[in-house]
Order: C-alpha cells, then sequence, then structure tokens
C-alpha cells in the first residue's frame, strides 16, 4: 500500500511541475501575441492556481508523512507485542533445573535427533525402511514390493542414505539396499511396541 501511495505522490508531484511549465509556455506565448498588460492578468490567475496547487501538495504530503508514521509505530508496536518473551517461573527447585540442564543434550546432537526422525516422519520413506528390515533389496525389488515407480524410489533412498539410515553395495550392475544398522531397526521396533500399546489402551 506504502508503494502505491509513494507513486501516487511522486505523480502528483510531476503533474504539479507540468502545470506550471504549461503555464510559463502559455503565459510567454500570450504576452508576444497581446501585449504585457494581458499579461500580468494572465500571471497573476496562474501564479493563484499554482500557489493552490503547491499548498494542496504540502498538505498531502503531511498527511502522508503523518499516515506513514502512524503505520510505523503500530508496526513496531506489534512486534514488540509479538515477541517471544519467557513466561515468568515461579516455585522451581534450583537444584532439580541445574540437574535437568547438566543432563540435556548440546544443540548439536539435538538437531542431529530432529533431523533423523523428520527423515522417518515421511510415510513413503517408513514403506521403505520397513521393506528393508527384512532384508537387503534392489530398487526393482522394492519398486514391485510398494507399487511404487523406480524413480520414486530411487529418490527417496538417496534421502534415507544422506541420513545416514540406508547404505547401498553394488554387485555387478545392480545396488542392493539395506538399513545402515541395527538401531535403525530397534527404533522401529521400539516404536512399534510404543504404538501396539497405545492401541491396546484405546480399545
Amino acid at each position: 500500500m506504502c508503494f502505491f501511495q509513494g507513486i501516487f505522490f511522486t505523480n502528483f508531484q510531476t503533474a504539479a511541475h507540468l502545470c506550471f511549465l504549461k503555464a510559463i509556455s502559455t503565459a510567454a506565448s500570450i504576452f508576444w501575441q497581446e501585449g504585457f498588460s494581458f499579461l500580468q492578468n494572465i500571471c497573476y490567475n496562474y501564479t493563484y492556481v499554482i500557489l493552490l496547487v503547491a499548498l494542496a501538495i504540502e498538505t498531502i504530503t503531511e498527511q502522508a508523512g503523518f499516515i506513514m508514521a502512524t503505520k510505523k509505530a503500530a508496526a513496531k508496536a506489534l512486534r514488540k507485542k509479538t515477541e517471544k518473551t519467557p513466561a515468568p517461573v515461579l516455585n522451581y527447585d534450583p537444584v532439580i533445573v541445574k540437574k535437568v540442564q547438566s543432563q540435556m543434550l548440546e544443540e548439536n546432537q539435538l538437531s542431529a535427533v530432529s533431523e533423523f526422525f523428520k527423515v522417518l516422519g515421511d510415510e513413503t520413506r517408513m514403506r521403505i525402511i520397513n521393506a528393508l528390515s527384512h532384508g537387503e533389496l534392489c530398487v526393482s525389488d522394492i519398486a514391485a514390493a510398494l507399487e511404487m515407480t523406480q524413480s520414486a524410489v530411487s529418490h527417496q533412498l538417496k534421502l534415507l542414505r544422506m541420513a545416514h539410515q540406508v547404505k547401498a553395495r553394488r554387485e555387478g550392475k545392480s545396488i542392493y539396499y539395506s538399513l545402515d544398522d541395527q538401531h535403525v531397526t530397534d527404533i522401529l521396533d521400539e516404536a512399534l511396541i510404543h504404538i501396539r500399546h497405545k492401541m491396546k489402551e484405546e480399545e
């Protein structure tokens, strides 16, 4: 909105300048044709009009500045309001808090774990991992088992390899894939145990 307002004011000022130049040009032309006395009346009239235009431009510019200043103040107030501020903590045990903080994972470890589970958060990749949990498979085997295209399987396998959840082995012209290590299988098994336990509780 501010962008269009800027264009409007710029164009308005340009139009006013053009009107001023047009007035001077017309006045000069009339001077040569009608004489100096008639030019005085014309200049007086045009000067009055130009003064009105200048006054209008000044008023609009002041209003625009006021509007922009108001919007900036409102945006600043909104930013302050939406800034995340820690909630006040009352009646906490400093010994327990210090113990928990000392046992927290480091930032790089938390980031790595988050990326690990983010990769597992895709259903297609989970289907591939589930298939590989039963043994080593090539791309065509996985595609046939999951009823997917080979290109789609290859794309997901690339992501799984980058996340160190799947490894590859070449045999002749074929590449066979398997889970990177037992830990991936263990995580899958633990997740299934948790899910099945919760499902039984809901029955």
